[in-house]
């Protein structure tokens, strides 16, 4: 008996924390010190529940449920305060947070009420039945409806950037195409330039702005006397 009881406590004060974990994942905001006064204090009540008998620890049941409410109050002030700022990435469309915000809220909202049923229940204040299993269960298909639309919404959303990006690639090679087809354009015109400057009888010649030789045809080198490796670079001054 007294093994299940501890067991029974335990599980009650060590579920907070892990709610707490849980609440951290979905706010990355939330207060860093807040968190750890929950793991603190849930810890400590496990500990006590651990090393006393029951006449000792079951009395700390009624002080361990006030904390437990005044995190539900301050969860559902969070979620009511800005929900889509708080959970939710900037750049969203504002009917998609919304709907987020309240599959979030409506599932905590269901069991915040259960276990709050429970702690009544349990302090003989009503006479219902233990609920929160079911609250429990309501939770957690709130959260795989909402994940499952996360995902499906980001699989469309994979799927635009797909189009996009092989629209994207098939202008980048049509550009390619167009970009190759001008090069050899302007590489068969200059070979053809080439050819027909070194097929005149004419000597000709290219300078830059400070007079040194770029350019010479044969016609030139014949005509002056100078091997072409000696010309290209030389002033027409110093000529």
């Amino acid at each position: 008996w007294s093994l299940l009881i501890k067991l029974e406590y335990v599980s009650f004060y060590l579920a907070v924390p892990a709610f707490g974990l849980f609440l951290r994942s979905l706010f990355p905001r939330l207060n860093r010190w807040l968190l750890r006064a929950v793991l603190a204090i849930g810890l400590a009540f496990s500990a006590g529940v651990l090393v006393t008998p029951p006449a000792l620890f079951t009395p700390s049941l009624p002080f361990f449920e006030v904390f437990t409410l005044m995190l539900c109050v301050y969860t559902f002030g969070l979620l009511l305060s800005n929900p889509a700022r708080q959970q939710f990435p900037e750049g969203r469309h504002l009917d998609r947070l919304e709907f987020e915000a309240f599959l979030l809220l409506a599932g905590m909202l269901v069991f915040g009420l259960t276990v709050l049923n429970d702690m009544l229940h349990v302090e003989r204040v009503i006479h219902t039945a233990l609920l929160a299993p079911f609250g429990l269960l309501a939770f957690i298909f709130s959260q795989a409806f909402l994940l499952s639309f996360r995902l499906i919404k980001a699989f469309t959303l994979v799927e635009t950037r797909g189009v996009e990006l092989r629209q994207a690639l098939k202008s980048l090679k049509e550009e390619m195409h167009d970009r190759i087809r001008v090069e050899e354009a302007l590489r068969e015109g200059e070979e053809k330039y080439r050819t027909i400057l070194n097929s005149i009888q004419e000597g000709y010649y290219e300078v830059d702005l400070r007079g040194d030789m770029m350019f010479c045809n044969d016609s030139l080198c014949r005509i002056i006397g100078y091997p072409r490796g000696e010309l290209i670079g030389m002033n027409n001054r110093q000529y």
